[in-house]
């Protein structure tokens, strides 16, 4: 068997020919062999074309490399932290975990490429009126000056388009796994795509800033306009409590304020004398049963006041010696001797002195006695009196109450707030 027969368009000797398309579907093929074998063949006859064809495209390739425009990508990189915003010392309501941090990224991600960051950095880098970043960005400009001389109406719509130019070449990759993103921009100057690379992250932060600001100034009005209110709340309301106090006589004295500057129940004045008072009736009833023992008790010379008294022992004391002597002298004499008449004369003198001491004695315990019921019937009708105050007060306490609650409630929203 010859071997030709089994190799489609591969004949050999003068015979050789390529078999055309109708052929070689015609012919079933036994293994991918043939195949290579007529790729190659057909590599052999038409290698000039195939080459020419290489040839042409690598040549306009390299035309075509050569003659574009050449750009630059400067690439800037930020971290993004997520600060909790707290303009009181009430705790945040903001939700905690990975799903709000998700949003929080992607939130920043999106105000990374808003158009309003582009024109912030259009307005700071001035690029509307600068011909060389226009020219950078491959916009061709008529007039040809340094400046671009416009209305304010053009002088927006340049704004707009430098904003479009910088959408357009600006690319933000979040760094995975990070707080970190990337921030590239291409441009065909150098020194363009490195100044707004740079500008990007620090017109981003200003933003981030100015926004922190204003949120921060729109609380410190409504808590201005809030304390406003309560400042007159807490003036209405002490003022309230001060006039009814004054109208029912109520004078807290020691009021103090616990930690949470709630008014502890503080001491009125009435309640206080009262306690004064009824102290002082004890004392004054005490005295007054002491003063009428002594005036019920032994009111002979063995008294204890008679006994006790400055007045009177000095003078049974000289009664005692003239008394010793009187009996030494009638030992001897009688009792009309000159001298024994000249003692017993004195004895009985000394003798009505200390009746005399010894009546006053008796008096003072009357006096003391009177005395001391007196005071005690004066303190008892005092503390009668202070305790009807007492009750009254006692009724209107409540509504006193009220008014200091509402003082230390509106004294409290006004120190957190403040």
């Amino acid at each position: 068997m010859k071997q030709d027969s089994l190799v489609p368009g591969a004949a050999t000797g003068p015979e050789a020919h390529a078999f055309s398309m109708e052929e070689l579907r015609a012919r079933p093929f036994a293994s991918p062999l043939p195949l290579l074998e007529y790729v190659w063949v057909t590599i052999r006859q038409r290698w000039l074309l195939i080459f020419a064809v290489i040839g042409v495209c690598l040549a306009i390739g390299i035309v075509t490399t050569m003659l574009q425009t050449r750009l630059y990508t400067s690439k800037s990189q930020i971290e993004l932290a997520r600060a909790q915003k707290n303009i009181t010392n009430v705790e945040g309501v903001d939700r905690e975990g990975t799903s709000y941090n998700n949003e929080f990224y992607e939130t920043q991600y999106a105000l990374l490429k808003t158009r309003a960051l582009a024109e912030r950095v259009v307005r700071r880098l001035k690029l509307s009126e600068d011909v060389s970043f226009l020219a950078a960005q491959g916009v061709k400009l008529e007039n040809g000056a340094g400046k671009i001389a416009v209305s304010p109406a053009e002088r927006k719509q340049a704004e707009e388009r430098a904003a479009s130019l910088l959408l357009a070449n600006i690319r933000i990759q979040p760094v995975l796994n990070s707080s970190l993103i990337n921030i590239s921009y291409t441009s065909q100057s150098p020194e363009w795509a490195a100044r707004i690379a740079n500008a990007w992250p620090s017109e981003f932060i200003a933003a981030s800033m100015d926004r922190q600001f204003s949120s921060t100034a729109e609380a410190r009005r409504f808590l201005e306009q809030r304390l406003d209110a309560l400042r007159l709340r807490l003036t209405q309301s002490e003022r309230d409590l001060i006039t009814f106090g004054a109208q029912r006589n109520i004078v807290a004295i020691g009021a103090t304020r616990d930690a949470q500057g709630n008014t502890q129940a503080a001491q009125t004045l009435v309640a206080s004398n009262l306690g004064a008072l009824n102290t002082a009736l004890v004392n004054a009833r005490t005295e007054r049963i002491a003063a009428q023992s002594r005036l019920r008790g032994n009111v002979g010379e063995s008294s204890p006041d008679i006994i006790q008294s400055t007045s009177i022992a000095p003078l049974r004391a000289k009664r005692a010696d003239l008394a010793g002597e009187y009996a030494r002298l009638l030992v001897q004499f009688e009792p009309g001797y000159p001298a024994a008449r000249a003692l017993k004369q004195q004895m009985e003198a000394l003798d009505a002195e200390i009746g005399r001491e010894t009546a006053r004695v008796g008096n003072g315990r009357q006096a003391s006695y009177n005395e001391a019921l007196l005071r005690e019937r004066q303190l008892a009708a005092q503390v009668v009196a202070t305790k009807a105050l007492f009750d009254q007060q006692q009724r209107d306490t409540i509504q006193y109450g009220i008014y200091q609650r509402e003082v230390d409630t509106n004294r409290q929203l006004y120190d957190a707030l403040l």
